[in-house]
């Protein structure tokens, strides 16, 4: 009789809960999200650290979705407007709503906020001609 009351006690206070699904990029993305930090500045920092530049008003080349990506190898894409993010397998998409400090932080960087986390790589040269196709100019 004991061991049946310890059996129920057991059961009891042991508390049931469902498993995680860890596959689940809706939770990666929340838990990536959430890790950047709970202030803008603490969120740019972050990035900064971690070496995720992007482009500016660019959904799927921010910073915010360059770190989703690496974040999550299963994501083929990530696009991030000013609120979610629309994350993309091969078998699924997703939608994750962004904390309100990386909210602020794609806004800031879209005007221009956080000029060393631009990704100066697909900016044109300055160095080239406007005036000609090849880049090159009549110097004579």
């Amino acid at each position: 009789m004991a061991s049946d009351r310890s059996a129920l006690a057991a059961s009891v206070i042991k508390p049931r809960t469902a498993p995680v699904d860890v596959t689940d990029p809706a939770r990666i993305a929340r838990l990536a999200l959430n890790a950047l930090g709970r202030s803008v500045q603490q969120v740019a920092d972050a990035l900064t650290a971690a070496g995720h530049t992007g482009q500016v008003e660019s959904s799927g080349s921010c910073p915010i979705a360059r770190y989703l990506l690496a974040a999550d190898p299963a994501l083929t894409a990530v696009r991030v407007d000013g609120r979610a993010a629309r994350l993309d397998r091969a078998d699924e998409t997703a939608w994750v709503r962004l904390p309100w400090p990386v909210e602020l932080f794609v806004t800031r960087f879209d005007t221009g906020g956080y000029p060393h986390l631009i990704d100066t790589s697909c900016l044109p040269t300055p160095l080239a001609d406007p005036g000609t196709t090849d880049g090159t100019e009549d110097r004579s």
